[in-house]
């Protein structure tokens, strides 16, 4: 049961979030013996609940996956339905060999609202990816505008990444990212000189100014990553290291699909950065105008 619960919820991550041929790996041969059937049974009638099971008949819960729904305009739970009108929609997801399954699902909110996802699994290497999907896979336009605007001038070039990364197009979208990188990387750097201490402020300072004629992006994150303060690296890890490591690799001697995983690695560790030294700033400022005010009132109340 564990394990199932294990696979139930990877694969609905995998459905939400993965772009078109990116592989979801699964565990070992007992995690992938999971197939999705019908709670009710049968073949005709209404739309049905599908819920995952293990080799056990155990049921674990509605399989489902959470995504925008354009009819209710809010983020609903989808619900896997097997349904008269589409035949081609299976009533199982097999693990167990090689196959390309049809998985629908519909939105609990205004029950109209489809999410279809063409999953193929291979079987010996034990990986899943969508084939195809429909509506196409997308970041939210909310959430995509506000990360083009973290990014300035070179919101275009991150959108164009986000659309190869979209589709499935790893040494684009690592090509697209690497260059928002190069383009945003001195402004980034100068903004994390400002949350340092003030005894690190001047040895950071220094190393930026032997850097200043370097064009390469890679060279200036590698002599400055170490001077990051710790409220920029979640759990201990650097983004900057991140940066570093995948702007040092050759991109021209890697597949695809090294690439695309590469490529979201390089969006979420910039991303946290410019989110966060952006969050850093904000709480700076709004501190020191709370400490002006303060000091004011005080000074008229001396008076």
């Amino acid at each position: 049961m564990k394990d199932a619960v294990k696979v139930f919820g990877g694969i609905a991550k995998f459905l939400e979030e993965y772009p078109l041929y990116k592989q979801f790996k699964l565990g070992t041969p007992s995690e992938a013996k999971v197939s999705v059937t019908s709670m009710l049974g049968g073949s005709s009638g209404p739309a049905r609940p599908v819920s995952l099971v293990t080799g056990e008949p155990k049921l674990i819960g509605a399989f489902t996956v959470h995504m925008w729904c354009d009819l209710c305009r809010s983020s609903q739970t989808f619900t896997l339905v097997v349904e008269r009108d589409e035949p081609a929609a299976t009533r199982t997801l097999e693990l167990d060999r090689d196959g390309v399954s049809l998985l629908v699902f519909r939105c609990a909110g205004c029950q109209e609202t489809r999410r279809r996802f063409l999953v193929e699994f291979n079987h010996q290497q034990r990986w899943l990816r969508k084939v195809g999907q429909h509506p196409p896979w997308e970041p939210r336009l909310d959430q995509r505008e506000a990360e083009a605007e973290l990014v300035g001038d070179y919101g275009t070039l991150y959108k164009r990444g986000l659309a190869c990364e979209r589709e499935g197009y790893g040494i684009g979208a690592s090509a697209y990212y690497r260059r928002v990188v190069e383009g945003v990387i001195d402004q980034l750097l100068e903004s994390i000189k400002g949350l340092l201490d003030a005894s690190q402020q001047e040895e950071y300072g220094e190393a930026l100014a032997k850097l200043q004629q370097d064009t390469v992006a890679a060279r200036k994150i590698e002599c400055v990553k170490d001077y990051l303060p710790s409220s920029l690296r979640p759990g201990g890890i650097n983004p900057l290291d991140i940066l570093h490591g995948h702007l040092s690799t050759d991109l021209h001697t890697r597949s695809d699909e090294d690439c695309l995983a590469d490529a979201s690695d390089i969006r979420q560790a910039l991303l946290h950065l410019l989110g966060e030294v952006k969050a850093e700033k904000g709480k700076a400022k709004a501190f020191r105008e709370a400490t002006g005010r303060l000091l004011k009132k005080r000074s008229k109340g001396a008076d």
